[in-house]
C-alpha cells in the first residue's frame, strides 16, 4: 500500500512522519508518488476530500499526535504534525482528484475552520 494509502488507512502519526520526512529530505517527484498510490490502490484510491476529512480527523486524536514519542525520546526538529499535515495536503492532496486550489489548501486552508492552529 505504501505510506500514503497506510496514512490514510491506519491511525499512525509515523506515517506522516515518514512521509514528511520524504518530502522534506529527498524531494520525489510528488506527481510520481500520487501516480503510484493510484496504482497499487486502483479503486480503493481515495480523492483529495476523503484524505482530507481523515487527516483532519487524525488531528483530534491524541494517539495519531503522540504516536512518534512512543518510539523517539525527542521529537525531531522542525516536525510539527499539524504542519506536516498541511504538507502533505498542499504537495500530494493538491495532486488528487476533486483538489481544491491549491491556494485554498496552502498554509492549512484544507483544515475545517474549528481545527486547531499549530503551536
Amino acid at each position: 500500500m505504501g505510506n500514503s494509502g497506510a496514512l490514510a488507512a491506519a491511525g499512525k502519526g509515523r506515517d506522516l512522519f515518514d512521509l514528511w520526512r520524504v518530502l522534506t529530505d529527498l524531494h520525489p517527484d510528488e506527481q510520481l508518488i500520487v501516480d503510484g498510490l493510484a496504482h497499487y490502490m486502483r479503486e480503493e484510491t481515495f480523492s483529495y476530500h476523503e484524505l482530507a476529512a481523515n487527516l483532519a480527523a487524525k488531528l483530534e486524536h491524541p494517539d495519531f499526535i503522540a504516536d512518534l514519542d512512543q518510539l523517539t525520546a525527542d521529537s525531531p526538529l522542525r516536525y510539527d504534525v499539524t504542519l506536516a499535515t498541511d504538507l502533505i495536503m498542499e504537495r500530494l492532496g493538491g495532486r488528487l482528484s476533486g483538489a481544491s486550489d491549491l491556494g485554498e489548501i496552502e498554509g492549512g486552508g484544507w483544515r475545517p475552520a474549528d481545527t486547531d492552529e499549530p503551536a
